[in-house]
């Protein structure tokens, strides 16, 4: 038995989640509104230099099949479409030991595991794009802060990502599981310095529009719009 809620107003981290169909079940969603998690506003950067970027790829995330089953298929396509080596970073929380040994055999991969959040924000002040090709996300918090660093993320779509990721505005957005294209893509940002500015000064923007200060101020303004609707409707009865 599934429960339903009567709620004045529903607020929802991303489309993804509304779209869920246990969620459906048991929530209005006429009323759903979307917003999505913010970033610290002090780690924005201010200066956007691309002569501190490395031609670094980077992949953020728990090493798991959820979040990392085409990433092996993916530098393999970087690899075979690239005439030079370009190196991939991954970094975080190694669950799938499989996925673990398969990755660290390939030649211009580097595993660290887990790191810090200064170690990830230096990471990140370092790489030109994020990758994110998992099969199922909501909204990563490494997504903002890939952007408040000046780093386009290029991911499948799936889940609540095309509700951050505004493709070719500050990144890009791959029908699943095309690995080529999403090669291609990543490349692009690596070899063209237009391109990766102009994705890179986009993402900047975006998560200055994102701050956790400005998150609180939308839930801050629903809030009052359901007070008031709750006070309109206690008067009409």
């Amino acid at each position: 038995h599934v429960k339903s809620f009567n709620s004045s107003g529903v607020v929802a981290v991303s489309g993804g989640v509304v779209e869920d169909y246990d969620v459906r079940r048991v929530i209005d969603v006429a009323k759903a509104v979307f917003i999505p998690n913010g970033v610290n506003e002090e780690i924005i950067i201010d200066n956007l230099d691309p002569h501190k970027r490395d031609d670094l790829i980077v992949f953020l995330g728990t090493l798991s099949r959820r979040k990392a089953k085409y990433l092996i298929d993916v530098i393999h396509a970087i690899n075979s479409s690239s005439s030079k080596r370009v190196s991939v970073l991954i970094a975080g929380k190694i669950v799938d030991k499989s996925l673990y040994r398969s990755l660290i055999k390939m030649p211009n991969v580097n595993v660290l595991g887990y790191v810090s959040e200064k170690e990830k924000l230096e990471i990140l002040r370092r790489s030109k794009v994020v990758i994110l090709p998992s099969m199922a996300e909501n909204i990563p918090v490494v997504v903002l802060e890939a952007f408040s660093q000046g780093v386009p993320v290029i991911a499948f779509k799936v889940g609540g990502l095309p509700d951050v990721i505004i493709n070719g505005y500050n990144g890009f957005l791959i029908d699943r599981w095309d690995v080529h294209l999403f090669a291609r893509k990543t490349l692009k940002i690596i070899d063209d310095l237009a391109t990766y500015m102009q994705l890179a000064r986009n993402a900047v923007s975006f998560a200055k529009r994102n701050t956790w200060k400005k998150i609180a101020e939308k839930y801050q303004k629903i809030y009052y719009q359901m007070l008031q609707q709750t006070n309109i409707d206690k008067t009409l009865r």
